[in-house]
């Protein structure tokens, strides 16, 4: 069972609420914009950040506005502190946002979400995210927009490994041992994707972000597997100032207008 509420503006539906999850056996928060259903061309599943929540987007940029000028239906679930992964000890998230939630919305909503169709976009964790998900399954999207990501597990580890309670997290989210599978390292996901058809891929991080270097080395590994990106840097921190551009200027590289 699921609860949406929602407002409607200018011929863009704009619903809060709850998805029962069979995946994560609970409820857990949706939140989605429709566009008129005659101007409606794509969907796009838009992900958070580790401190943050599946209303980000819709709080803090004018994702509606840029869903209404592609014609986008967007979808913005909720995910916690879970890196989008399926946790070791904790609930399957990426098997929800890549199996549970696709199919939930091709059966409850008219919008379309063939490969042709179908884009991936997050800020920090979520432009991880993204990228495993586009990485992953690069037959079932037409692009991917990943904003300022951390792209490096095992780095951030390294980094952390002092941190008596991030280890914990990390357990959760990997196991004991912390080790980083090959499901979750984004290079080797991107040398296999090589191998077929991938994706539009946008990147775009901050000079002035801790994470800007994880970008330079992602973008240089991409175009070595002769994949072509659309890599985009500016002065800029993690902020929702460069988020909010970035994600304009992602939609612009990845998503195709139609009229």
């Amino acid at each position: 069972m699921s609860a949406f509420s929602g407002a409607f503006s200018s011929g863009i539906a704009n619903l809060s609420g709850v998805f029962t999850s069979g995946a994560l056996n609970m409820s857990t928060h949706l939140h989605i914009i429709l566009p008129e259903p005659d101007k409606m061309h794509g969907t796009l599943l838009l992900l958070h950040g580790l401190k943050g929540g599946s209303e980000d987007w819709q709080r803090k940029t004018s994702i509606e506005r840029y869903a209404a000028e592609y014609g986008l239906a967007v979808f913005m679930p909720e995910v916690q502190r879970s890196w989008y992964i399926d946790m070791k000890f904790g609930l399957p998230y990426f098997t929800y946002v890549s199996e549970e939630l696709p199919a939930w919305i091709a059966s409850q909503f008219r919008v379309p979400i063939d490969p042709k169709h179908l884009y991936v976009a997050g800020l920090s964790m979520g432009g991880f995210g993204a990228l495993k998900l586009a990485l992953t399954h690069p037959d079932r999207f037409a692009g991917c927009m990943s904003l300022s990501p951390r792209l490096y597990l095992r780095d951030r580890l390294e980094q952390k490994k002092d941190e008596l309670q991030d280890r914990k997290e990390w357990k959760a989210i990997l196991g004991d041992d912390l080790i980083v599978g090959p499901e979750n390292d984004l290079e080797l996901l991107a040398e296999a994707a090589a191998k077929g058809p991938v994706p539009r891929i946008y990147l775009a991080c901050g000079t002035e972000d801790s994470l800007y270097p994880e970008s330079v080395r992602m973008r240089d590994h991409l175009r070595s597997l002769g994949m072509n990106i659309t890599y985009e840097e500016w002065s800029g921190i993690h902020s929702w100032v460069f988020w909010d551009k970035a994600i304009q200027r992602g939609l612009e590289a990845v998503v195709t207008k139609e009229r």
